[in-house]
């Protein structure tokens, strides 16, 4: 419930946060690994929400890949999950830990801050022709900014649907690739290998989709 619930906020964050979990308690590594992964379904749910106040019309355009990414993270969040949850003990010992620790929270909202600033900057000097790649950098920090950022464009007539769904990509693979290596640096192997299949998985299920899309 954690994992899904702090996806809505910041993935990122979320799996930070799990992969401390899982570098404290090594034996229920899987079990945060899951819960990381299901961080990833309320990020992909909330991409839609995005889409779907701003610009309508993107949303119809992405909801394959949308639909396609989140059935891929959630079968994989069960996969890898399910099995250490079905264990009392497991259960348990997650209860009495502390899923989120203030202090890296704040830092992290400081990365997000300055990652978000410098996209703008740069998007401001190199004009809308650059927006794929600087909404890639913001997607850094936030893949929900840069979906944010683009479906305004779209419902202001800026960029074409395709653009903004190229560009919602470039984000979501630069935020994922944030993720990996944060689950690789805290997390232990335990913990990252999972997050590392289960991100490539859907960030390529999304990637294809979306190409099939147009």
């Amino acid at each position: 419930m954690t994992g899904f619930a702090g996806g809505f906020v910041s993935s990122t964050a979320t799996i930070a946060a799990m992969a401390d979990g899982a570098r404290s308690s090594p034996r229920l590594a899987p079990a945060f690994a899951g819960a990381a992964l299901l961080s990833n379904v309320a990020m992909i749910l909330q991409l839609g929400l995005v889409m779907g106040t701003l610009a309508p019309a993107l949303l119809a355009y992405s909801m394959v890949p949308l639909v396609c990414s989140a059935i891929v993270a959630m079968g994989i969040a069960l996969a890898f999950g399910w099995r250490s949850l079905l264990s009392t003990s497991a259960v348990s010992g997650l209860a009495i830990v502390r899923p989120f620790k203030p202090l890296a929270i704040v830092v992290f909202v400081g990365l997000i801050v300055i990652l978000l600033l410098a996209a703008s900057l740069l998007r401001d000097w190199l004009g809308d022709e650059s927006l794929p790649w600087t909404l890639g950098i913001s997607g850094i920090a936030d893949v929900h900014a840069a979906t944010a950022s683009a479906a305004q464009m779209v419902g202001a007539e800026r960029i074409s649907n395709g653009i903004a769904i190229q560009a919602i990509t470039i984000a979501l693979a630069t935020n994922s690739l944030l993720k990996c290596l944060i689950a690789a640096a805290r997390g232990g192997w335990r913990f990252s290998a999972p997050l590392l299949i289960g991100t490539s998985l859907i960030v390529g299920t999304f990637a294809v989709a979306a190409g099939r899309s147009g």
